[in-house]
């Protein structure tokens, strides 16, 4: 069972506008990138991977990528066209870099569970429980903290932001079923 090759690493650097980017990805095989967690499919986790996929694109791999995530169907992705990649990159760096500036209403997990509902309250609603459930990202005191006061589901703009950001950074993550036909499917390059 599993892939007895011994996969390697692939260091990286892609200048991005005004970012540089570098890092590692694990896992690389001579047919693809291959991404796997034991964790579930929360949004940290499918963030992290999606990244992973964004750079593999960003890069002009063509190979596909095979993910596979606890409780969840083994999938392959191809990869997005290498300049649509790196456009989305460039605007989630944007994304971050404004958040280093400001107080930003946003959490992996919430946002997930807000983009996985069709209808914007049901979202809401499931973000809301995913924010301050028992594990959620609202108790975290550093987020309390980071967040300076606004705080999605209590107060009305930063829930607003909240929705924006969840919109932002989920609805174009390759790999995620709350995505809408990307620009791979659609074939422009």
């Amino acid at each position: 069972r599993g892939d007895r090759r011994t996969p390697q690493t692939l260091s990286y650097e892609l200048e991005l506008g005004r970012f540089r980017l570098s890092g590692v990805l694990s896992r690389v095989m001579d047919d693809g990138l291959r991404q796997f967690t034991a964790s579930k499919a929360h949004g940290k986790t499918l963030l992290a991977l999606g990244l992973d996929a964004l750079v593999w694109s960003a890069l002009g791999r063509t190979e596909s990528i095979d993910r596979v995530v606890c409780d969840q169907e083994r999938v392959q992705l191809a990869p997005w066209p290498q300049s649509v990649a790196r456009q989305r990159l460039e605007e989630l760096l944007e994304l971050a870099a404004l958040a280093r500036t400001q107080a930003e209403p946003f959490m992996p997990k919430a946002a997930l569970e807000f983009m996985r509902k069709d209808e914007e309250s049901a979202g809401l609603k499931a973000a809301e429980k995913a924010w301050n459930g028992e594990y959620g990202e609202g108790g975290d005191p550093w987020v309390a903290t980071a967040l300076r006061g606004a705080e999605p589901f209590v107060d009305e703009a930063a829930t607003q932001r909240f929705m924006e950001l969840a919109r932002t950074v989920f609805a174009r993550m390759p790999g995620l079923d709350v995505e809408a036909e990307t620009e791979a499917e659609s074939g422009d390059e």
